[in-house]
């Protein structure tokens, strides 16, 4: 918030408006202790003699009080001026209206002094009527120039600080006016010099507020107050909470300038001194400050309206409160202290209402009119304290109470009209208690203007999420039968929302687009979840074309917001269910991520392709500690430690023994392979095979993943063009200049000293045990390098991050869903990619029990048979070679508990698909993947269709959808041209899983080949109309990925 002082104009503005209130309140306070001491009593034989022998003094009639005149004023000149001095505003510059005002006040000031020499209360009073025109010239340019300076989005914070800085000169005007009068007595002239050096210094300030143009030179100023505010008044037609707002605070005004009456009466009744009266009358000022800076921060980048019922309704019960101990001045004075703070939580957002919500050509007389509104109400005052005190003959604490009562109404009254901004208020504050929301491109939203938001959907809380992120209302189309529900109907058509449903006949749904349509014309934010319904398999559903009717027709620009990181909270159907899961922590983290605008005529596919980018993007920039594969499989180990973590058929390890082993094993290899960064590992399928690699990710090394049963010569070329510096395996030879280590060497090196630590350490809470035995990796720093299949050229070594890899994991887990109680069955070896990322992590982070087998050896399939049968396996990954002889050679019921068969390494063909589910009852699904990917980029998602047949989960022939978190898009080669839906062209990919580029390569290749992170895949597809991927062919590029 104190950033903000950084800009020179509003630093110099709130400067300007600090010494200004400051000097205001000293002098004010002066004549307003010399009229109270009047009132009670003093005579013209007495100090105040001057005073109270002035017709305006002790002159009065019984009925007039002599402290009301001062205030009454000060105020008039507001209601007479204001009208012009806001049209003023809207045809002269600001700044030199405001450098005006301030010059004035000089010439005020050493009116003042001059009264105070003559002792002539008739010139003090005018100086005082003076003083009010003043602040009325000063203050529609003062407020109609905020946000000129500062923007909407800080409207909020800037008023707060403008709020909280005059209050605290409102107090120390309050505290030095009390100390004048008591210590100068009948030398107030002296005070007169402060006055005036003061506003002199206020004026310098003004200064340096850089010129800010007129906003409607050519406006025609109308002389006649009367005429001009009923002109005033027509600048606010068809804007119900604009005029909600300038009533409400006229009634704040009426209320807190009665009070600013009542509370000295009160220390007169109370029998306190002047300066103890002054102390007592700073406490709603002290209270305002605190009120101020909660609202500021409370309502952030938006005007939180829904502060204003809560402020009234504080207000009220503070002063309610009073009476439980009218005569402690302690007590009253903490109850003072809590109606100034639920005043300042009221005034931010009713301030910011009024100077965000006219035009800007009228902005200027708009806040005339509220300031002739707000001091209609500060002139009120004095009559009703006058019936107060002489009408009804209250006291003071009588008065408190009420008051207490007027304000309780004024907040049921501010319910009943503009309640929605409560719910909206509490809907926020329930979103930012469960959900802790990342924004990123907030500022692509529009302050001003219409506007149609496109959100994909995940959850039921989709909406509070994007109410959250924008920093004005929205307006969202929603599901019809929501509005028909007895609570949520009432207020959400108060809060505009429009009723659409697919079961709509196309005269209601026209209806309902050309409403959306008007209300984005009209310069509401309009926001729609393109994909008709919740998404129920996790993947980004198809957009309708609603939301092009709706640009067009509004002609307003399009806003892509996506939601990441919520599928899998407990308002998502993750797992097939809704609500009835526990979360999985709180406050759930929500990525949000608002995409540069879009013009009105871009089709819904391309919005689709957009928000999958802007995820995709959101996702690659994702760092940190945590997000190191070591982190996340000390976590997960931590957390199924008697679970059983793998099998193969040689025998079987719990997470706890694996996690005991692997960090026993890197201590070892700290100690043995030295400096050597990125360690080759030659080894079969099977628990060692993991062990090692688990090892040497917790030893912060590179693993090189290399097939064993690749002849020596082929494997030391790799070695050296992957640039190993070690090598693990079970035969000795390796490349030249490569330290080669038995893995039997390597176990033996294992001490029994490595032993116990590794299973104390393992005692320990799972962050203490990540922070202590995980290297300070980052996302973005390599994890493995693996190598292409090589079949369209040599292979390349592609170096993967450990974003990468974990990446692609978290966006298999969304839409595969596995977890603890799932067995995996994997005959891909880790030198794969598939077999490295979705075989080994995924199934570790998952909490899953991962089948090891090779895929090499020649009794596979009955090896596969018998751990199948044994571990009951429920899901199942392999080559189309592999299913085709599984097919042959075992028994269905090995597979009796399966739920997934995915197809990895190469295109799975049509008859062994078909031959596969014939035999053991489920299809086989494909994906597409390339080991540059991480190596999974689409899916066909298991299970069938859902959500009654209208979700397509999968498509025959396709590769299915992108995974959660990677954008695709189809481009013409030769321009470079993303095509449309249905178009063929080459398949490019983007996202947090394509790799950090290739290793040992000639030039051209890796990632110099990425265009804005774009990795080119070499392959001819074409995107369907249900977002599904189909791929054509291959596109001829020379030296593609493979």
């Amino acid at each position: 918030m104190l950033g903000l002082l950084r800009k020179r104009s509003f630093g110099a503005l709130t400067l300007t408006q600090f010494l200004g209130a400051f000097n205001d309140n000293a002098f004010k306070q002066v004549i307003i202790l010399m009229a109270t001491a009047v009132a009670a009593g003093a005579g013209p034989g007495e100090a105040m003699g001057w005073v109270s022998s002035h017709p305006l003094g002790g002159g009065l009639p019984n009925w007039l009080s002599a402290q009301a005149i001062p205030p009454f004023l000060f105020a008039l000149p507001f209601v007479l001026f204001g009208p012009v001095t806001g049209s003023l505003a809207d045809r002269l510059s600001k700044s030199r209206i405001i450098q005006a005002a301030n010059f004035l006040e000089i010439v005020v000031m050493a009116l003042a002094t001059l009264a105070f020499w003559l002792t002539d209360y008739g010139v003090l009073l005018g100086a005082v009527f003076l003083m009010g025109t003043q602040s009325a010239i000063f203050g529609p340019s003062k407020y109609g120039c905020i946000k000129e300076m500062v923007g909407s989005r800080e409207l909020s914070r800037a008023n707060a600080l403008i709020q909280s800085s005059t209050m605290v000169a409102v107090l120390a005007g309050v505290f030095l006016g009390g100390l004048f009068r008591e210590e100068l007595g009948d030398r107030l002239w002296m005070a007169g010099f402060w006055y005036v050096g003061f506003a002199t210094i206020g004026w310098l300030c003004s200064l340096r507020i850089e010129p800010l143009p007129a906003v409607d030179p050519k406006r025609r100023i109308n002389w006649n107050p009367v005429t001009e505010l009923i002109s005033h008044w027509r600048a606010t037609e068809g804007q119900r909470h604009l005029v909600l707002s300038i009533i409400a605070s006229s009634f704040f005004y009426l209320m807190a300038a009665t009070f600013l009456i009542v509370i000295p009466t009160y220390g007169r009744w109370m029998g306190l001194t002047d300066t103890h009266t002054s102390m007592l009358s700073a406490m709603p000022g002290l209270g305002i400050i605190i009120g101020a800076v909660v609202a500021g921060r409370v309502s952030g980048d938006r005007i939180e309206g829904g502060l204003i019922p809560l402020g009234l309704l504080g207000m009220a019960a503070s002063l309610l409160a009073t009476s439980f101990a009218p005569g402690s001045t302690t007590w009253v004075s903490f109850c003072l202290l809590g109606m100034g703070t639920f005043s300042g939580i009221f005034t931010i957002p009713v301030r910011c209402l009024i100077q965000s919500l006219p035009r800007e050509e009228k902005r200027g007389a708009v806040q005339g009119l509220a300031e002739v509104m707000d001091f209609v109400g500060i002139l009120l005052a004095t009559p009703m304290f006058i019936f107060w005190d002489k009408g009804l003959a209250l006291d003071p604490p009588q008065m408190f109470m009420v008051g207490g009562v007027i304000m309780a109404l004024g907040g049921i009254a501010s319910l009943v009209l503009a309640g929605e901004f409560l719910v909206r208020l509490v809907l926020l504050t329930l979103t930012h208690t469960l959900y802790r929301l990342r924004v990123s491109g907030g500022e692509n939203l529009p302050e001003e203007g219409g506007a149609l938001l496109v959100a994909n959907h995940v959850s039921f809380v989709d909406g509070m999420l994007v109410g959250a992120v924008a920093q004005r209302p929205a307006r969202f189309l929603v599901y019809r039968d929501y509005l028909d529900l007895p609570v949520v109907g009432p207020f959400g058509r108060r809060m505009g929302f429009i009723p659409v449903s697919s079961g709509d006949t196309p005269e209601e749904k026209g209806h309902a687009l050309d409403e959306a349509a008007q209300a984005a014309r009209d310069g509401s934010l309009v926001c729609i979840f393109a994909e008709g319904s919740i998404t129920r398999t996790g993947t980004m559903l198809p957009f309708a074309k609603g939301l092009e009717v709706i640009a067009r027709g509004a002609d307003v620009p399009i806003i892509p917001v996506g939601l990441d990181r919520l599928w899998g909270s407990i308002f998502s159907f993750e797992g097939g269910s809704f609500f009835w899961k526990w979360p999985h922590r709180l406050p759930y983290p929500v990525d949000v991520v608002v995409g540069e605008p879009l013009p009105s005529h871009t089709p819904a596919g391309e919005v689709r392709n957009a928000i999958q980018e802007a995820i995709a993007t959101r996702r690659s920039k994702r760092d940190g500690r945590a997000g190191s594969l070591a982190w996340r499989f000390v976590v997960s180990a931590k957390l199924n430690r008697r679970r059983t973590a793998l099998v193969d058929p040689k025998g079987r390890m719990t997470y706890g023994e694996l996690l005991v082993q692997a960090m026993a094993l890197s201590r070892a290899f700290n100690r043995r392979l030295g400096q050597a960064r990125r360690v080759a590992v030659h080894l079969e399928s099977g628990i060692e095979d993991a062990i090692v690699n688990l090892a040497l990710v917790l030893s912060d090394r590179v693993a090189i993943p290399i097939d064993p049963t690749l002849p020596a010569g082929e494997r030391a070329t790799l070695m050296e063009q992957a640039g190993a510096q070690a090598w693990i395996g079970n035969e000795v030879d390796a490349a030249e200049g490569v330290q080669g280590h038995p893995l039997a060497a390597l176990r033996g090196a294992v001490t029994g000293w490595d032993r116990l630590v590794a299973r104390a350490l393992s005692m320990l809470p799972a962050w203490a045990l990540a922070r202590s035995v995980t290297p300070q990796t980052s996302a973005r720093e390599p994890a493995a390098v693996l190598f292409t299949a090589g079949t369209t050229g040599p292979p390349k070594a592609v170096e993967l991050s450990h974003g990468n890899v974990l990446s692609n994991v978290q966006s298999l887990l969304e839409v595969l869903h596995i977890g603890p109680r799932d067995r995996v069955l994997s005959p891909v070896p880790l030198a794969n990619a598939f077999g490295y990322t979705v075989g080994l992590w995924t199934t570790l982070l998952s909490g899953a029990r991962a089948v090891l087998v090779r895929s090499e050896d020649p009794d596979l399939c009955s090896q596969v048979e018998a751990l199948a049968l044994a571990e009951e396996v429920t899901v199942v990954y392999g080559s189309p070679a592999a299913f085709a002889a599984f097919t042959r050679k075992v028994k269905p019921a090995a597979f009796a508990n399966l739920w997934v068969a995915a197809c990895a390494a190469d295109a799975l063909d049509e008859e062994t698909g078909a031959a596969f589910a014939e035999h053991f009852g489920i299809l086989p699904c494909e994906g597409y993947g390339l080991t540059e990917c991480g190596p999974v980029v689409s899916f066909n998602v298991p299970g069938g269709d859902s959500h009654e047949g209208r979700q397509m989960a999968h498509r025959p022939g396709s590769i299915g959808r992108p995974l959660p978190g990677v954008a695709v898009r189809v481009v013409d080669r030769e321009t470079g041209a993303v095509l449309p839906q249905d178009q063929s062209g080459e398949l490019q990919v983007k996202g947090p899983n394509v790799m950090l580029g290739y290793v040992g390569a000639g030039e051209g290749a890796g990632s110099s080949r990425l265009e804005d992170g774009w990795l080119p895949t070499g392959d001819r597809a074409h995107i369907d109309r249900g977002g599904f991927l189909i791929i054509d062919g291959r596109s001829g590029v020379d030296d593609p990925p493979v």
